[in-house]
């Protein structure tokens, strides 16, 4: 039927068709007729089809920040400039991240976002949970996700010296990996706490594993800093390329001012938002729309608060703590002095992970 119909529109433009209307009019009147009928008619559809296409081009470029009355152009560009520009699916990120590392500047959203992404990883697999924060205090959401949360350098330090551990034994021929396994791991502020570790060089050690092996066992590292320059958590540029590393605010600016140019359609769209962000390292560059804050137009250091943060699936924390003292007394250590442990002991304490008898002697519960 379809090569029928084009040949009556060639008969009824072409030279050969006006001299056999001429010749043979009656027979030709109604294929010509009809002819005409329904050129007119593909000529609607299509105008309909290109209407429809453009009102399409519009919304999306609405939805992307680039609308045609901003820019200044016509919707053939549009078109080119929608299809261009591509943002990063995040239901992609578990295939695609041994460790995440989200980097910004304070109040660009990146600690709302980690939780955010906890929540998307458990969403269909439970895991244990666990936060590292020493600032706690200023963090309400731990509590409010009913997270348990580490904030004391020390515990801290020791926490992520058992990782390492746990990430050893797992490597061992033998392991079996089981569902209540999983461990994701959220460590805030990871500067301050290198800064205030005894140890920090073995501290790195541990981040660049899980960032390289984690994924292997079950153990996701999920790290909060506000220098965008990873080495200075100890992380070189060369490991960083197993993390998933997510920019925002002013470091995803600054990323894309120096990765592309002035007129790319990424940089133009990244610089006009006012939560920003971008994902690199163990992914190819690529403009993200920020879950918890990509909906704001307009930015406040305090005041948006996050949106759609996912309930996080959490298991049974089944974490263990070496001995705080190793065998020392009070007073013989530098670290084991009353100052230093007392907020130490009063945290375990709260968190009910040790108890206290009559003797003012601590165990592990």
């Amino acid at each position: 039927m379809i090569p029928a119909l084009v040949l009556v529109g060639e008969l009824c433009v072409s030279p050969q068709a006006i001299s056999a209307y001429e010749k043979h009019q009656i027979k030709f009147e109604i294929p010509v007729f009809v002819g005409g009928l329904l050129g007119a008619g593909l000529t609607s559809v299509l105008l309909l089809a290109s209407k429809d296409e453009r009102k399409k081009i519009k919304a999306r470029s609405e939805e992307l920040g680039v609308g045609s009355e901003e820019l200044g152009v016509g919707s053939e560009e549009l078109e080119t400039r929608s299809e261009r520009i591509k943002f990063y699916d995040w239901d992609d990120l578990e295939d695609e991240a041994s460790g995440i590392l989200v980097i910004g500047n304070s109040g660009s959203g990146k600690t709302s976002l980690a939780r955010c992404l906890a929540g998307r990883l458990t969403k269909n697999r439970p895991a244990q949970t666990l936060a590292l924060d020493p600032h706690a205090n200023r963090n309400s959401l731990w509590k409010e996700l009913n997270i348990k949360v580490l904030s004391d350098f020390t515990l801290i330090e020791r926490q992520l010296e058992l990782l390492e551990q746990l990430l050893d034994q797992r490597r061992k021929a033998d392991y079996q990996p089981k569902e209540s396994d999983r461990l994701i791991i959220l460590a805030d502020e990871l500067g301050a706490c290198i800064k205030n570790f005894t140890n920090p060089s073995r501290v790195e050690r541990v981040l660049e594993r899980l960032g390289s092996e984690g994924r292997k066992y079950d153990l996701m590292l999920i790290g909060m800093n506000q220098s965008s320059n990873v080495e200075d958590i100890g992380i070189s540029a060369q490991i960083r390329n197993n993390f998933v590393v997510i920019m925002t605010g002013a470091s995803a600016r600054n990323y894309v001012d120096l990765k592309w140019k002035q007129e790319d359609k990424r940089r133009q769209w990244i610089n006009s938002q006012a939560y920003p962000c971008v994902l690199a390292g163990a992914v190819q560059a690529t403009i993200a729309r920020h879950l918890t804050h990509g909906s704001y137009k307009e930015y406040r250091k305090k005041g948006n608060k996050p949106i759609g943060i996912f309930p996080i699936n959490q298991l049974p924390l089944k974490f263990k703590l070496r001995d705080i003292q190793r065998g020392l007394p009070l007073g013989r250590s530098e670290n084991h002095k009353s100052e230093n442990i007392n907020p130490l002991l009063k945290e375990l304490l709260d968190l009910n992970l040790i108890v206290k008898d009559k003797d003012e002697n601590y165990q592990l519960v």
